[in-house]
This record gives C-alpha cells, sequence and structure tokens, in this order.
C-alpha cells in the first residue's frame, strides 16, 4: 500500500500507522510526502496532489519483490484528496482508498471558513501552496486548483474505490461524496458516527487493513 497523509504530517508519521496491523498480514507499506512539505517540498503542489503517489507507484513497478497486480494507493486527510486525484486521473492500483479527504467545498468556501479550522491545518495548505504568511482571502483565491470536482465530471472509473470517513467532518463534509460515488463503477464506503475530522487512527488500521485483504487478486 502507499499511503500519504495530511497537509501537516510526514510520511515518517503515516509509517507508523500501518505498519503494526498490516506487516503480519505480508502487506508491505510504502509512505510518501505530499507535494510541498519534507522530501517532496520541492515539488508545487499545483502540479497536482497526485504527483507524488502516481512518482511513487512508477517506483514500486521496478520492485521485483511486489505483487504487482495487488498495489494499493491510499490517503488520509488532504492525502484523500491525493488519492481522489489518482482515482479520477485512472492511475494504475488494485485499489484506490480516500479517507476523510477533503473535495470540493472546503475549496470553494469563502475566506471566513477557513477562518474557523485549526491554524495548523489552514497553514500547512498555505505552505503548500507557496502562500505561508498570506490571509485566507489569498487561500480563498488559490483553493479552488484543489477541488477533484472537475476531474471526475461524467467519469465512470474501474479502479475499486473505498470511502472512509466521518458523519460530521468540517474538512471534508460527507455532502460532497457523491461526487466520488457517482464516478465509481465498484465502490465501499464506511462512514462511522463521529464528529471531527477523520475517523481515529486506531480505527482506521484494521479497517483499510481488512478491505485491502478482501481485494486482494
Amino acid at each position: 500500500m502507499i499511503f500519504t497523509h495530511g497537509s501537516d504530517v510526514t510520511k515518517e508519521d503515516g509509517l507508523e500507522i500501518f505498519t503494526e496491523e498490516m506487516g503480519p498480514r505480508g502487506i508491505a507499506v510504502l509512505t510518501v510526502d505530499l507535494p510541498g512539505i519534507g522530501e517532496a517540498s520541492h515539488i508545487p503542489l499545483v502540479r497536482g496532489s497526485d504527483a507524488v503517489l502516481a512518482g511513487a507507484r512508477q517506483f514500486v513497478a521496478g520492485l521485483s519483490n511486489i505483487d504487482q497486480s495487488n498495489v494499493f494507493v491510499a490517503g488520509a486527510s488532504f492525502g484523500g484528496n491525493a488519492a481522489a486525484r489518482y482515482f479520477a486521473n485512472e492511475h494504475p492500483a488494485a485499489g484506490v482508498i480516500s479517507m476523510c479527504g477533503p473535495l470540493h467545498r472546503p475549496f470553494v468556501a469563502p475566506p471566513e471558513v477557513y477562518d474557523q479550522l485549526p491554524a495548523l491545518t489552514i497553514d500547512g495548505v498555505k505552505s503548500r501552496l507557496g502562500i505561508l504568511g498570506a490571509d485566507n482571502q489569498a487561500l480563498a483565491r488559490s483553493a479552488p486548483q484543489l477541488s477533484v470536482k472537475t476531474l471526475l465530471q461524467d467519469k465512470r472509473i474501474d479502479t475499486p474505490l473505498f470511502i472512509f470517513t466521518t458523519t460530521d467532518d468540517p474538512v471534508a463534509p460527507i455532502a460532497d461524496l457523491p461526487l466520488l460515488e457517482n464516478a465509481a463503477v465498484d465502490f465501499d464506503k464506511l462512514v462511522i458516527q463521529q464528529v471531527g475530522h477523520c475517523p481515529s487512527r486506531w480505527v482506521r488500521q484494521p479497517v483499510v487493513s481488512r478491505w485491502i485483504r478482501e481485494r486482494l487478486k
């Protein structure tokens, strides 16, 4: 499983989340930084947040000890947006997992909406967009490019998809989920009763691991 995390987390943190659960099941985990942070800080986010995931998939394609028919791509939070873009752009994968990823509405919101979100989250997005230190009006002008709505419009995509989120997520509203659902030919969805951004980490581990095990070819 190739995995990437949110706007304010590096790949090292993401590795800890899943290896304990997936390692004993024989599932290798490769975590990557999204554009604008860590070892991907030199890559502009404007190219698309799925660019690093696509590059990681190309890297994995050259590994002889990996079952190439069972390479999954996943992301959580801002990484969930990257996973959705990966799915929308129909990059190769045995399955794509988008966890609590903002899809559209958060990226077309007025500046006052961003004022209500955690400063660490907003600063992380600004940093990735190259506008750290700018006000939220500048963010409102830049953010629409991150929406997946246009990418998914009128598409029907065969890649298996797993959508995993909470009922009341201020960063990734479930009202946007039909954008993914309507484009997916084969998808599963789990929305847990929880207030706040993203399912708890201790829930993500077994749920994602189980879905991958069920989808192995």
